[in-house]
C-alpha cells in the first residue's frame, strides 16, 4: 500500500528566528560539469545539519543513492536534474527533505499521519541546531556530494530477444539483493536523459532465476534499434544502467530458441544478388544482397544465441594438449573484447589430476559417450595438462564466400596459437549435434606464441603471421601464405580480413594484402566461425626442426602429450613473459 506524502512548509521566517545570519539558502545549485554527469554544489541549506550528522548525510535522488560528506567537493552519478532527496529516519517515520534545483524553497515530505505535530518538532530541532555554537558557519553550509560506498554496484547487463512473429523479451539474471528492476524502452530513438520512454515496466518478482520483462505486442523489424535503460533496486538502493542499445539481427522462438534471422536489407534499399549464400535455419532461401552485412558481434557479452561455447576434449588431426571448457575462467567478454585464456588443468582439478584424473565434462558439446567427453589418465596417456577456450558459430550461422573482418590481439607463449578460421559445416552441426570435420579449414589469422621457432632454416615464430586454406592431406606451411613483422604480432592489435569468392581466397591484414591463393572444389560449401586458443597437438609445430629450438615431444610419438607434461617448467616460465589471451574487439561477416 502505498504512503500518502504529506507537504510540510519551512519558511524564510522560522529559520531566521534562530539564525544569526540574515539570510538563509533554500536551494542547491547542480551545475553540470561535464558530459559524464559530474554536478558541483554550490549552496545547500544549512538547515540540513539539523537532521543527520554532518559526516555521513544519505541523499537518494529518483533513481539512485547518492552520499553526502564534509570533505568532498563534487558528485559523479547519473543525478536527476530536479531534485534530491535527503532521508531522515526518526520517531516520526522518514522525513525526505527536497531541494529543488529552480531556485523554489525547500519542501519536506513525510508518511507522518499528524503533520502539525511533527512540523513543530521539526521546527524545535532545526531551532536549537541553530543555535549551537553557530553551526551555520559557512564550513558546514557546503556539503560535498560524493558516490556513496554502495555506489561500486553495477547492474547486471540485459538480454533482449525479439520474439517471433512479434513480441519482446528482456531479462537480467537474479543476484542476491534484488529486489526491483524497472526497464526503460524506446525504438529507434535514442533517450535525452533518464526519460520513462515508450516502455516503463516495474518487475517486482523474480522467475526462474531472472528479472525478466516481456510482452506479445511489440512488432520489430530487422535492422531496427532498441535504446533502454535499466533501474534496479539493490539491497535497498536504487542503481541505473544507462545508455543501453541493442540492433535487431534476429528473433527467438517463445521457447527462447533462436529462429536466427540474421537481418534483411532495409525494405527500399536496392538489391543486387550477391554470389554468397547463407546457411542458417532462419535464411528461407531469401536472396542476398551485395555488401549486405551478414553477421556483427563487438563482444559487448558472450552471446551464447550466437555462439557454442565448446565444452570438450580435443580430436584429430591435430589433438590440442588441451580440455575447452566453458567457464569464466577460460572464455569472457571484458570491456567490449572477447578474451579467450590458456590455463593449467591442476590450477583447476589439483595437483596428480593430470597424471590419475577421471573427468567427465557434465555440459559436453562433443559427442556423447566418447573420448570428446569423458576421459581417464592412464599411464602416458595422461589429461590434457591445459584448459582452454573455443566457440563457433556452427549452429546458428554459416556461410559460402563473403568477406570476413577480424580485430585481434593474439597470444603469446611457447606453443601457444590462436584459432581464428573458418570451419566446414556438417548436417550433425547444422541440426543441434556436434560433429567436426578434419579434413579442411581456412584460417583467418595466426601466429604462433614462441618468440622464436627456427626451422630448417626458416623463422616460423611469432613475427610470422599465416593464413589461408588447408587441406589434411597437405602441409600447412608449405600451401598457406605469409607476412613477418619486425615485431611479435602479439604485440598489437591488428585487423585481419579475408576475401573468399569461388576461385580464390585472399588474406590481408591492416588493410595490406599478403596472400592470394586459389581453393579447390573442398571449399565450394558452408564455413562457420571458430574463435579459440590451442596449446601443442601433433600438426601445428612440425618434428625434425634441428638443433637450433628444443621441442619436447614428437608428434606422432605415442608419449607425446606427457613428454609436453613434463617439460612443463621450460614452457610456463615463457607463459609468464607476455600475455597469453586472444583479445577478439569485434568479428564482421559481409556479402560479397
Amino acid at each position: 500500500m502505498e504512503s500518502t506524502w504529506r507537504k510540510l512548509r519551512i519558511d524564510n521566517q522560522m529559520a531566521n528566528q534562530h539564525s544569526p545570519y540574515s539570510s538563509f539558502p533554500h536551494q542547491v545549485v547542480l551545475q553540470e560539469a561535464s558530459r559524464s554527469n559530474s554536478y558541483q554544489a554550490s549552496s545547500v541549506p544549512s538547515m540540513v545539519a539539523g537532521f543527520s550528522p554532518p559526516h555521513q548525510r544519505q541523499y537518494i535522488s529518483s533513481k539512485e543513492s547518492i552520499a553526502v560528506n564534509s570533505t568532498s567537493t563534487s558528485v559523479t552519478g547519473a543525478l536527476h536534474p530536479r531534485k534530491l532527496r535527503k532521508v531522515v529516519s526518526s520517531k516520526y517515520g522518514n522525513i525526505f527533505l527536497i531541494i529543488h534545483s529552480d531556485f523554489r524553497r525547500p519542501e519536506l515530505l513525510t508518511t507522518q499521519e499528524d503533520p502539525p505535530h511533527l512540523t513543530s518538532s521539526l521546527r524545535s530541532r532545526i531551532s536549537s541546531r541553530f543555535a549551537m555554537k553557530k553551526i551555520c558557519e559557512v564550513s558546514l553550509l557546503l556539503l560535498v556530494l560524493a558516490i556513496s560506498c554502495r555506489g561500486q554496484y553495477v547492474p547486471p547487463e540485459a538480454t533482449v530477444m525479439p520474439l517471433y512473429p512479434k513480441g519482446l523479451r528482456m531479462f537480467i539474471p537474479d543476484e542476491d539483493g534484488i529486489r526491483l528492476v524497472a526497464f526503460h524502452v524506446k525504438f529507434n530513438e535514442d533517450f535525452n536523459g533518464l526519460e520513462a520512454g515508450t516502455i516503463a515496466r516495474d518487475i517486482i518478482k523474480k522467475r526462474d532465476g531472472r528479472w525478466t520483462y516481456e510482452d506479445k505486442t511489440t512488432k520489430l523489424k530487422p535492422g531496427d534499434t532498441i535504446y533502454y535503460w535499466l533501474h534496479v533496486v539493490y539491497e535497498g538502493l536504487g542503481y541505473n544502467l544507462v545508455d543501453q542499445q541493442y540492433n535487431v539481427t534476429r528473433y527467438y522462438n517463445e521457447d527462447g530458441t533462436p529462429v536466427k534471422f540474421n537481418y534483411n536489407p532495409e525494405e527500399n534499399r536496392p538489391c543486387s544478388a550477391s554470389l554468397t549464400q547463407l546457411k542458417v535455419p532462419e535464411a528461407g532461401g531469401r536472396k542476398v544482397c551485395t555488401g549486405e552485412l551478414l553477421f556483427e558481434d563487438h563482444f559487448d557479452n558472450v552471446n551464447e544465441s550466437a555462439w557454442l561455447v565448446n565444452e570438450r576434449f580435443s580430436t584429430g588431426p591435430d589433438y590440442e594438449f588441451v580440455i575447452y571448457k566453458r567457464d569464466n575462467e577460460n572464455v569472457k567478454a571484458v570491456n567490449g573484447q572477447l578474451q579467450v585464456t590458456p590455463t593449467l588443468t591442476e590450477k583447476t582439478y589439483g595437483n596428480r589430476f593430470v597424471r590419475y584424473g577421471n573427468l567427465t565434462l557434465e555440459q559436453c558439446t562433443g559427442q556423447k559417450g566418447t573420448e570428446e567427453c569423458n576421459k581417464q589418465a592412464l599411464g602416458s596417456s595422461i589429461l590434457p595438462p591445459v584448459l582452454s577456450g573455443r566457440l563457433d558459430t556452427s549452429r546458428t550461422f554459416a556461410f559460402t564466400y563473403g568477406k570476413v573482418e577480424i580485430r585481434a590481439k593474439l597470444p603469446s607463449g611457447d606453443w601457444i596459437y590462436p584459432v581464428l578460421a573458418l570451419e566446414p559445416l556438417t548436417e550433425a552441426s547444422y541440426q543441434g549435434g556436434y560433429r567436426r570435420d578434419p579434413s579442411r579449414f581456412i584460417r583467418i589469422a595466426g601466429a604462433i606464441g614462441n618468440r622464436n621457432f627456427p626451422c630448417n632454416r626458416e623463422e616460423r615464430g611469432s613475427q610470422v603471421l599465416t593464413g589461408g586454406p588447408s587441406l589434411l592431406s597437405e602441409s600447412r606451411w608449405n600451401t598457406m601464405r605469409k607476412t613477418q613483422s619486425s615485431t611479435p604480432w602479439s604485440e598489437d592489435f591488428h585487423i585481419y580480413q579475408l576475401d573468399w569468392t569461388p576461385e580464390r581466397v585472399i588474406l590481408r591484414v591492416d588493410g595490406e594484402m599478403y596472400g592470394r591463393i586459389d581453393t579447390a572444389d573442398a571449399f565450394d560449401g558452408p564455413f562457420y566461425l571458430t574463435l579459440g586458443v590451442a596449446v601443442g597437438g601433433h600438426v601445428e609445430f612440425p618434428d625434425g626442426c634441428g638443433p637450433a629450438y628444443f621441442k619436447p615431444w614428437r608428434n606422432l610419438g605415442s608419449k607425446a602429450i606427457y613428454n609436453f607434461f613434463e617439460a612443463s617448467n621450460q614452457w610456463i616460465s615463457t607463459w609468464k613473459n607476455g600475455p597469453t589471451t586472444l583479445l577478439v574487439d569485434y568479428v564482421k561477416v559481409w556479402a560479397l
